[in-house]
């Protein structure tokens, strides 16, 4: 690809902003679904991404779906919430941001919830 190609790719892409609030949510919205649900697939869970959508967005379970994999998509949502206001924060990371991380992230589903952040 030369630097014509990508001008124009740019000037393409440039029609399409500023993008609108709801357009920005929706994007938003789709990062943070896909984002968990491929963790989770990662680690083996077997939710697809609108049932990880469903539950994330209104909590609703789904028929014959362990609740250890209900939980885990429950913290990991609020995890990656809390890592996103980091990063807009630009706070740096230290141990015990990485371990409320880590927290967040197994609060629920933790074998002993006293491990949770260790």
């Amino acid at each position: 690809m030369d630097f014509r190609e990508l001008d124009a790719l740019k000037c393409k892409m440039d029609q399409f902003r500023p993008l609108t609030k709801g357009q920005v949510e929706a994007i938003e919205r789709e990062k943070k679904i896909e984002h968990v649900w491929s963790s989770n697939a990662l680690e083996g869970g077997t939710l697809d991404k609108y049932e990880t959508a469903a539950i994330l967005e209104t909590g609703a379970t789904i028929h014959a779906t362990p609740v250890k994999e209900i939980l885990e998509t429950l913290d990991l949502g609020k995890a990656f919430d809390f890592v996103y206001e980091l990063a807009l924060g630009q706070v740096p990371l230290n141990e015990e941001i990485i371990q409320k991380i880590n927290q967040l992230v197994t609060i629920k589903s933790a074998d002993k919830v006293e491990l949770a952040g260790m």
